[in-house]
C-alpha cells in the first residue's frame, strides 16, 4: 500500500515540476522578446544614448572608481558612451541565445515529465530529450565563457575563463544518463515483446 502512495506524490512532484517549465518557457519567451527590443533600441538610439552617458561621464569622475567590495580594481578610465552601449548591446546578444538555449532546454523538460506522468519514463523520445539537454548544458558551459569573454575584452583587468567547468561536467554526467536511459528504453521493449 506505501508504494503506491509514494508513486502518487511522485506523479504530484512531476506534475508540479511540468508546470514550473510551462511558467519558466513563457517567462524565457518574454525575457527574449524583451531583450530583443532593449538591442534595437539601443542600436537605433545608439549616438544619442553613447552622447548622454559621454556627458554623464564628464561631469563624475568614474575613472577613480574601484569597486573594494568585489575586491576586483577596476580601472574604468576606459568607459565612453559608445563603448559602454555596445558592452551592453554585446552582453544583451549573449543573453539572447543563452534564453533559446534554456527555452530548448524547458521544452524538453516539459517533454520528458509528461512522458513521466503518462508512466512511460523510458521511451525513446526520453532518451533523445535527455540527450537534448546534455547538449544544451555542454553548449552554455561554453556561452559563460562567451560572457567571461565580452566582459574582459571590455574590462581588461578581469580574468575570463573559456569553459564553465561545473556546467560542462553537468552536461556530460546527463549524457551518460541518457545512455542509461537508452538502456531502460531497451530492457522496456524487450520486456514488451515477451509479454
Amino acid at each position: 500500500m506505501k508504494p503506491k502512495k509514494d508513486f502518487g506524490q511522485f506523479i504530484k512532484l512531476t506534475n508540479g515540476l511540468y508546470l514550473l517549465t510551462k511558467f519558466l518557457s513563457f517567462v524565457t519567451i518574454v525575457a527574449g522578446v524583451f531583450g530583443v527590443l532593449l538591442i534595437s533600441v539601443l542600436s537605433f538610439f545608439s549616438k544619442n544614448i553613447a552622447s548622454f552617458i559621454d556627458l554623464a561621464l564628464q561631469e563624475n569622475d568614474f575613472s577613480k572608481w574601484q569597486f573594494r567590495d568585489l575586491n576586483i580594481p577596476f580601472d574604468l578610465g576606459f568607459v565612453t558612451g559608445t563603448n559602454l552601449v555596445w558592452f551592453i548591446v554585446v552582453m544583451m546578444s549573449v543573453a539572447i541565445v543563452s534564453l533559446v538555449i534554456f527555452y530548448f532546454m524547458t521544452r524538453s523538460l516539459k517533454v520528458i515529465l509528461k512522458n513521466v506522468n503518462e508512466k512511460n519514463p523510458f521511451s525513446h523520445e526520453n532518451v533523445k530529450h535527455i540527450q537534448y539537454l546534455g547538449y544544451m548544458i555542454i553548449t552554455s558551459s561554453f556561452f559563460s565563457g562567451l560572457y567571461s569573454l565580452v566582459i574582459w575584452f571590455f574590462i581588461k583587468s578581469v580574468n575570463f575563463k573559456l569553459v564553465d567547468l561545473g556546467l560542462l561536467f553537468v552536461g556530460l554526467l546527463i549524457l551518460l544518463l541518457s545512455s542509461i536511459f537508452q538502456y531502460g528504453n531497451f530492457l522496456q521493449e524487450e520486456f514488451d515483446t515477451l509479454i
